[in-house]
């Protein structure tokens, strides 16, 4: 052999060896060199219930006056809307637990405007345990109260309201 094809022997073994180095050092740069592992430890379960009871004038509609969480209700034929909410959050493990709520009622007409018609103060409930629940009750909507408001807004800005509830 002659020394030109040893030069090419060692020089095609050299490239080989890069190509081949250079491969491997790829692939090992794709690796990430730790894992990380999530484990969910679920803290508890909360769970919350609205309910409300539609207080009707006589109708010839409806054969009762006292309607419970019904989907629909015709306004003109309702007088007053009793709502409770009760809350309930249990843990897993006991802590300090806070809880702040407000009772908002909202008139709303979709794309024209939002107005805030009472609110409730914050109220605070807080405890160390491994459970709080309350129940708020005893709210009640005078849907009458509410129609004169409607009407005022409607006068106002000339907006047919009634269209949108």
């Amino acid at each position: 052999m002659n020394q030109k094809n040893i030069i090419k022997i060692l020089i095609l073994v050299a490239l080989s060896i890069s190509l081949v180095s250079t491969g491997l050092f790829a692939v090992n740069l794709s690796r990430p060199d730790y894992y990380i592992h999530h484990n969910s430890i679920p803290i508890g379960s909360e769970k919350s219930l609205f309910n409300y009871i539609v207080n009707l004038h006589p109708s010839t509609i409806y054969n009762e006056t006292r309607l419970a969480n019904i989907d629909y209700v015709y306004r003109k034929i309702a007088d007053k809307i009793e709502v409770s909410y009760n809350y309930e959050l249990n843990m897993r493990d006991p802590g300090d637990i806070k809880v702040s709520y407000s009772v908002v009622s909202e008139l709303i007409v979709p794309n024209k405007f939002n107005k805030t018609l009472s609110s409730t103060e914050v109220k605070k409930v807080s405890t160390h345990g491994n459970n709080v629940n309350f129940t708020i009750d005893n709210l009640v909507i005078d849907v009458e109260n509410y129609e004169n408001i409607i009407k005022e807004i409607e006068e106002e800005t000339g907006l047919n309201i009634r269209d949108y509830t």
